[in-house]
């Protein structure tokens, strides 16, 4: 066998295709043999006394159902469920898999996985919903690409002209398996080269694009020279050998079998090292923390050699390797930080680093942390994307850690809530929790929920001349030096500290190239490739300007719903240099180099393109969608689907914003999220009927408060616009009584319910009452404000309760209602 395959495997990228061959020697519930080849046909034309000439399975199958379609789905089950799988079948299942493709309707792999791997057997056919595969390997797909005997109502796919019939686009789980071909080591297994159902899945794993697979491997007895040289031009190896062998040499090569979290962590070292007994629970929340240990931390980034120019000082986020090597220079206000971690570590506190975008906050948190690491006897980890499951995160450290331990979190704004809400509990015993988060984003969002937990923040603040010579030092040895090497030492500090007034990420790249930002990037658009690269740097850019990532899936669908004919390997391989690509998660540069982008370089209908095929991709998966992806994408999801990020990439233009949401009516139809943005993007464009017939489909796809109190906004908004108090009295009754409920059982620091309710109330009295109408509803109002602006401050409370006072002495108002909520 090829080491190649071993390797892939413990690795935990392997995936297999089964073929008929694969149930060979496994039998049925009276242990008859496994029909092969045309045997099946043959049998079901003795089951109806039809003389068999040798015709199709597809064609006898077809004849036969519309006959009595009764006895086959009958004859169907009986025959092809409730199998007795092969001692082979039964050894290949108890090794742990993430994910299994079968061309084959019987179930011996089902029941061979259920009789002796641990994993939960999750299975799926070919249109079902996608699924993530699960990190920590505890679960095992297995999708029948072509039916399930235990389920004939659903059809099966006999030749490979029927895969399409009644649709125009090929099966979700087909695409699927085009995109792992392309991201993973391939086994195929039990069919025979020019068996017409294998033909077809290879023809579909490479039809709709060009591809760069993973090398894979062919496992059968014999094959032709040219059938060897038609494999080795789809980069796949024939290896001459069964079923019985790869088991045989499998069992040989690892008789202790690989754990699930052996596979899992085998590219993750540092996880291995933890010297403790994981439960599941643990071991999947832990596999999104990075241990920081200058011993398994890597130390050279990949491809590069030590005179090669780092991609951090081309513009990119550092990777641990920069860190490592100190490749960034040790500025003051790093330093700074570090000391204020070293003596402000509270218990079940938080210590903030706070400043705007592109001023070093990942570096300096991830410098940080591999000092505390270094220096002292305290465990530091550090979470880098935003998680579903962070209080879970936070639970297994607590759990594996009997003393205090430092977790390091870039990022915290969409995990706020869960973490305010742990630090306050009684699990919270031994965590430093040290953070990073835009200074816009902490004023307006973050710091209301955290600052009670926080015990200490820093701001990061302009460079300094010191800073400049430690700069140029770094970049001397590590960045883009030609244009700064001609200038005079002097000259040089100048430039750094000059240029670095704004931003220091922008500051950078402007000294060390002599251009503008704006010309920087506008060139790099340019010059990136044609309309496909640049469709691909945007695709990339929509998770980046979030903050986020784009899983390789996602990337590969989107670029296939474009109708780019490349796939993902190539397509990252020839914009290297523009998008980032790392562990298969795709994103472009930095947030403020794609803002930048968005907003003056790339066309708005290049924008809206890729956008609608980037949602058309997450479409492929369950509603509510952001319940049933990864964290990072479904940041991605919420973010791209929001109303106000559409309205400003569309340039403010109602048609291309109508057009996003319209396209996915019936994709998103039971999509809460989707039709809540859908009524808001209406709102924004004062069609206020639309907006409020919108929220109602939101309400009934999925409930949450966030869809409840933009539902009882707008029918206030609704109220007011009414010609008579008849017809606004009921609107505002519903509304009333929506933002009542919402203010008793939401949580303590969530006071927009209070403020919307009186803002509108009075808004509503106003138009039908007049100024002494509505001064009657607004001391008791103002007392519930302040009441709520004395347990949470803020500026929207604050502005609220100012607007309520100023109507009750003066008479004067501002028309608001609490817009921005959900956001």
């Amino acid at each position: 066998m090829i080491p190649e395959i071993k390797n892939a495997y413990l690795n935990g990228r392997l995936m297999l295709l089964l073929g008929a061959g694969a149930s060979y020697q496994s039998t049925d519930s009276v242990n008859v043999d496994m029909p092969m080849g045309d045997g099946l046909a043959k049998e079901l034309a003795d089951l109806m006394g039809w003389p068999y000439g040798g015709e199709p399975l597809s064609s006898v199958y077809s004849a036969i159902n519309a006959t009595n379609s009764a006895q086959l789905h009958e004859f169907m089950r009986k025959r092809l469920t409730n199998t007795r799988p092969s001692a082979e079948l039964l050894s290949l299942a108890s090794f742990p898999w993430s994910r299994i493709y079968t061309l084959n309707i019987d179930d011996c792999m089902d029941v061979a996985l259920r009789r002796t791997n641990g994993q939960n057997v999750h299975l799926f056919s070919r249109n079902s919903p996608l699924e993530e595969i699960d990190p920590i390997f505890k679960s095992v797909q297995l999708i029948k690409l072509n039916g399930s005997a235990d389920r004939p109502e659903d059809g099966f796919i006999f030749s490979p002209q029927e895969y399409g019939e009644g649709s125009n686009r090929i099966p979700t789980w087909y695409r699927e398996l085009g995109q792992n071909h392309s991201s993973y080591t391939f086994v195929f297994l039990g069919s025979k080269l020019n068996e017409p159902l294998f033909q077809h899945a290879m023809a579909e794993m490479r039809s709709v694009v060009r591809r760069a697979p993973v090398r894979g491997y062919v496992i059968t007895p014999s094959a032709t020279e040219i059938e060897k040289h038609h494999l080795s031009s789809l980069n796949l190896q024939h290896v001459p050998a069964t079923l019985s062998d790869f088991v045989r040499w499998l069992e040989t090569e690892m008789p202790q079998r690989p754990t699930g979290w052996d596979l899992a962590t085998a590219r993750r070292p540092e996880l291995r090292n933890i010297q403790q007994a994981l439960t599941d629970p643990q071991k999947r929340a832990l596999n999104s923390v990075t241990l920081v240990d200058a011993a398994t931390l890597p130390r050279t980034t990949e491809g590069k050699g030590d005179g090669a120019i780092r991609d951090f000082y081309r513009g990119y986020k550092p990777r641990w390797a920069d860190i490592v090597d100190e490749v960034p220079a040790d500025l003051g206000f790093v330093n700074a930080f570090s000391k204020l971690i070293g003596n402000s570590h509270d218990s079940k506190k938080c210590i903030a680093l706070i400043g705007p975008a592109g001023s070093g906050k990942s570096t300096a948190l991830m410098t940080c942390a591999l000092h505390i690491s270094r220096n002292g006897e305290r465990p530091v980890y550090f979470l880098r994307e935003s998680v579903g499951d962070i209080k879970d995160v936070m639970i297994a450290l607590e759990q594996i850690n009997s003393d205090e331990f430092y977790l390091f979190i870039d990022k915290i704004e969409s995990m706020q809530d869960d973490v305010a809400e742990f630090l306050s509990g009684p699990r919270a015993r031994n965590i430093h929790l040290v953070f990073s988060e835009r200074l816009n984003i902490w004023n307006r969002r973050v710091k209301a929920t955290l600052s009670e937990s926080t015990s200490a923040e820093q701001i990061v603040g302009k460079i300094t001349k010191t800073d400049a010579s430690k700069i140029l030092e770094k970049l001397e040895k590590y960045g883009p030096w030609t244009r700064l090497q001609k200038m005079s030492p002097e000259g040089r500090v100048a430039e750094i500290y000059k240029n670095a007034d704004r931003q220091l990420l922008i500051g950078l790249m402007e000294a060390t190239t002599g251009l503008g930002f704006n010309k920087i990037i506008g060139n790099d658009f340019a010059s990136v490739g044609d309309e496909r690269h640049k469709k691909f740097l945007v695709i990339a850019g929509l998770a980046s300007i979030h903050r986020s990532t784009l899983s390789a899936h996602i990337v590969g669908s989107a670029l296939v719903n474009l109708g780019i004919a490349e796939d993902v390997n190539i397509m990252a391989r020839e914009t290297e240099g523009v998008v980032v690509s790392r562990e298969r998660k795709y994103s472009a540069r930095h947030p403020a180099y794609v803002r930048e982008l968005f907003e003056k370089i790339v066309p708005a209908e290049m924008i809206r393109d890729c956008l609608v095929a980037v949602l058309e991709a997450f479409a492929d998966y369950e509603a509510p969608v952001i319940k049933n992806v990864s964290k990072a994408d479904g940041i991605v999801f919420k973010s791209i689907i929001n109303h106000r990020f559409i309205k400003e990439m569309m340039r403010d233009d109602e048609i291309k914003v109508r057009y996003i949401y319209e396209r996915f009516e019936t994709k998103f139809h039971i999509d809460g999220l989707y039709w809540l943005q859908y009524g808001l993007a209406l709102r924004d464009f004062d069609r206020q009927a639309e907006a409020l017939e919108r929220l109602k489909t939101a309400r009934q796809a999925y409930g949450s408060p966030q869809i409840e109190h933009a539902y009882a906004q707008q029918l206030l908004i609704m109220a007011t616009r009414a010609i008579e108090w008849s017809e606004a009295e009921p609107l505002l009754r519903e509304a009333t009584e929506a933002l009542r409920k919402l203010d008793r059982i939401s949580e303590a620091a969530d006071t927009y319910p209070i403020v919307t309710l009186a803002e509108g109330h009075i808004s509503v009295m106003l138009k039908f009452f007049g100024v002494e109408g509505a001064k009657k509803l607004a001391q008791p109002y103002a007392n519930e404000l302040l009441a709520a602006y004395k347990k949470h401050p803020s500026q929207r409370l604050e502005f609220a309760v100012q607007n309520v006072l100023n109507l009750a002495t003066s008479g004067a108002w501002k028309d608001s209602y609490g817009l921005g909520f959900s956001d």
